[in-house]
């Protein structure tokens, strides 16, 4: 990544276009491939290939987007018809469906604000692909329901497929399923424990108290009939934070050498 921020500093003083190309060009400088830079240009210079999945007629490219605010990495499925597709184009996804489907609707009525973002685009195992029938194949893609707004609570998630037939054509998308999000939580007299979940990965944050050593109460009571004074009780906190595994990838690949 290193390689990234030189470039991206050396850019920093344009804007628009100029900063596209000015980025392209670095990348030529810093000796990515006429692939890696040819792909770049596709996806009008915001950003690069990070990974290659191959998957037979229609396959995965993982891309890294270093100048957004948010939602930096994301997907293409590439080398079909057509030649790229931005699964987090939300214009592609069959809305119909959802606003049919019974677990969306129950979703909305509890969160009148809800909106889907894209899901965790964090290393290459977030997509699923199946073989279908005939030699087609099937990219199940999940998406975030949030509460309102991109940092906003979890409420749960959309998995949506990408179908394509035998010859790389793509069909369109077919709602999966809708999967509310799951609560973690748990708590008592003196503690709570929470949980935040991201892809495979679970962060577990416990939070407890006890009170301070002069504090006397009787052994034979519960501690929440003991009148304990907030500045008397001595709080720990323990983060056990999951583990997501991102891979970078700044060398080569199997298919076209396109990663940069």
């Amino acid at each position: 990544m290193t390689q990234i921020r030189t470039i991206i500093n050396n850019c920093a003083s344009l804007s628009g276009i100029q900063f596209g190309n000015c980025f392209a060009n670095g990348m030529q400088q810093s000796g990515a491939s006429p692939q890696a830079i040819a792909f770049t240009r596709k996806i009008n210079n915001d950003g690069f290939m990070r990974d290659f999945r191959q998957e037979g007629k229609v396959s995965v490219a993982y891309v890294y987007f270093p100048f957004r605010a948010n939602e930096n990495q994301g997907a293409y499925l590439v080398n079909g018809t057509p030649a790229l597709i931005d699964i987090d184009n939300q214009q592609l996804l069959a809305k119909t469906a959802l606003l049919k489907n019974p677990t969306y609707q129950n979703l909305s009525r509890k969160y009148p604000n809800i909106t889907m973002f894209t899901g965790d685009r964090g290393g290459t195992n977030f997509l699923t692909v199946e073989k279908q029938a005939g030699g087609g194949q099937r990219f199940i893609v999940p998406y975030s329901l949030r509460n309102q707004c991109h940092a906003c609570t979890l409420v749960g998630t959309i998995n949506y497929a990408f179908d394509f037939n035998n010859n790389g054509k793509f069909l369109g998308t077919r709602l999966v399923s809708v999967i509310p999000a799951a609560s973690y939580a748990a708590g008592g007299p003196t503690g709570m424990t929470t949980a935040y979940s991201r892809a495979n990965s679970l962060a577990v944050l416990r939070t407890e108290w006890q009170p301070a050593p002069e504090v006397s109460c009787p052994a034979n009571q519960p501690i929440a009939s003991c009148a304990i004074a907030p500045a008397q009780q001595r709080y720990t906190v323990n983060p056990h934070p999951g583990s997501v595994t991102t891979k970078w990838t700044v060398e080569n690949f199997s298919s076209d050498t396109a990663v940069f």
